[in-house]
């Protein structure tokens, strides 16, 4: 069950080494930023650097603007959300160059971290975690998509769930498609919507719980 939004994160590191050599990506990983909880963020400032990795690989870092330390929390979809102090950090390291060209490097340097304070007085409290990166994607509309697995149960996430990252790039030059042997950044206009996937089985009740429904509607005519 997780927990209600309050203070005290226990955080586990989970090994990469079941990713191999490298995670294949390229494609959009076709996420829908419909599901909650849901942490927004705006202001991100998104870079790349060609062989600026651990390995030496490129690395690809999006980073909340420190000007405007904001991010909104929804927990539902009816959720108008709130607003609080928080942060917003991301790294992943990617192939840069060649046919392998921007796929993720097993053992890089990856980190996805999202946070708030509940009170504007308290220490930050951290929504979601991970530095184990299980897929990657970019496409035409100007947009990076990442899966990680959550490390640590935190208010908003349990242990092992799969989190979620879109990242819209708004006007970075050679975004779309690019190439990772090229270095490109924006001017901190990016925005980054962070959330959980359901589980498979998860969206497979929810299918059936609304075919139900319009059953009883029909049967009610």
């Amino acid at each position: 069950m997780r927990p209600t939004i309050g203070v005290g994160v226990s955080l586990s590191i989970v090994a990469l080494a079941f990713l191999g050599p490298a995670t294949a990506s390229g494609a959009l990983l076709d996420l829908n930023r419909l599901h909650y909880p849901l942490v927004y963020a705006g202001a991100i400032q998104v870079d790349y650097y060609p062989n600026a990795g651990s390995t030496g690989e490129g690395l690809l870092t999006g980073v909340k603007s420190v000007t405007n330390p904001l991010v909104t929390v929804q927990l539902t979809d009816s959720d108008p959300g709130t607003t609080y102090m928080g942060s917003f950090s991301l790294q992943l390291e990617v192939v840069s160059g060649g046919a392998d060209d921007g796929m993720i490097v097993a053992g890089g340097s990856h980190q996805l971290r999202v946070a708030y304070k509940p009170t504007p007085m308290s220490p930050e409290q951290v929504a979601f975690y991970s530095t184990t990166p299980l897929a990657f994607g970019y496409g035409p509309e100007d947009k990076f998509e990442f899966k990680f697995l959550q490390q640590g149960t935190t208010p908003l996430a349990d242990d092992g769930e799969t989190v979620a990252v879109i990242l819209p790039a708004n006007s970075i030059p050679n975004f779309s498609y690019p190439s990772f042997g090229s270095e490109f950044h924006n001017n901190a206009n990016g925005e980054s919507n962070t959330f959980l996937l359901p589980e498979p089985g998860t969206c497979a009740l929810m299918a059936l719980g609304v075919m139900a429904a319009l059953r009883r509607r029909r049967s009610r005519r």
